[in-house]
């Protein structure tokens, strides 16, 4: 169901109500009401601050065979730190620069040192300066 949150520090209350096939009906509390659960709502400035600083961020061809972009559109000069992770979280490759405000193409060939890797879905962790964006992209041999 759909909530509408008018304002931060809003406390929402809930309870989870489950009906299976058989029509049985159950509750968590069990005993609702009068015990419900509840969370306030808090400001979430940071969200909207990443999503308005950093914009056209993309990375391609997803999948790859090994050459990755990451286009991005740097609205201030900025340092870039890509790491590429396993599914293991084992970190495999730092690509990392100093760019210019503007758009930018960053090219990470995956093969230059692991030539060994092997098709699979891959991770990775973009920092621009104090951002972070996290994604992830397919290897095919």
């Amino acid at each position: 169901r759909q909530m509408c949150i008018r304002d931060s520090g809003d406390t929402v209350y809930y309870y989870i109500l489950v009906r299976n096939n058989h029509n049985i009906r159950r509750t968590s509390p069990s005993y609702v009401p009068p015990q419900y659960y509840s969370f306030r709502v808090l400001p979430v400035a940071v969200l909207e601050h990443v999503v308005q600083k950093i914009n056209g961020f993309a990375i391609y061809p997803n999948p790859t065979k090994g050459i990755l972009n990451f286009s991005v559109n740097l609205p201030y000069p900025a340092n870039v730190r890509i790491e590429i992770y396993n599914s293991l979280g084992q970190k495999l490759n730092v690509f990392e620069g100093k760019y210019n405000k503007g758009r930018h193409t960053i090219t990470c060939d995956l093969t230059t040192g692991n030539k060994d890797l092997p098709s699979g879905a891959y991770f990775y962790q973009a920092k621009i300066d104090n951002d972070i964006i996290n994604g992830k992209f397919l290897l095919v041999r």
